[in-house]
């Protein structure tokens, strides 16, 4: 049996991680409809990243930081329930449980629009896990 990373996975399970991981098409495909967030995942080695990212709005005259609060705990949710969704399909291709022990995490805001005459500003707001697959 050949194995890819330290060990971990094997080439049959890697091909159902990535088919668990990919949202373009199969049975882990998203729905259709417009959304205002998004989350992948990507292996690179025994790696596991997932990005999330979501459109948010914030005022000029406060604290950036402090408005991205309240968005963070539901980016923290979808990061944690995308891992799940990844965790149960990858149990139903590959006939085993997949382990997971999260690393670290980060986050930051791009503004993408903005208009000198409002006060409010259009952002993305991304907030990347890295997990590491045992």
């Amino acid at each position: 049996m050949e194995y890819i990373g330290v060990n971990t996975l094997s080439g049959h399970e890697v091909n159902c991680l990535g088919q668990a991981l990919d949202t373009t098409w199969g049975s882990s495909s998203q729905s259709g409809g417009v959304h205002t967030h998004s989350t992948t995942g990507s292996l690179e080695g025994n790696k596991l990243i997932i990005k999330c990212v979501t459109v948010i709005n914030i005022m000029q005259d406060q604290d950036t930081r402090s408005q991205v609060k309240k968005y963070d705990s539901e980016l923290k949710q979808m990061c944690k329930q995308y891992l799940k969704d990844v965790k149960a399909e990858f149990k139903s291709l590959a006939g085993r449980a997949l382990k997971t022990k999260q690393d670290s995490e980060d986050d930051s805001i791009e503004i993408v629009s903005m208009c000198p005459y409002s006060a409010k500003r259009t952002a993305y707001y991304r907030k990347n896990y890295y997990v590491t697959i045992s």
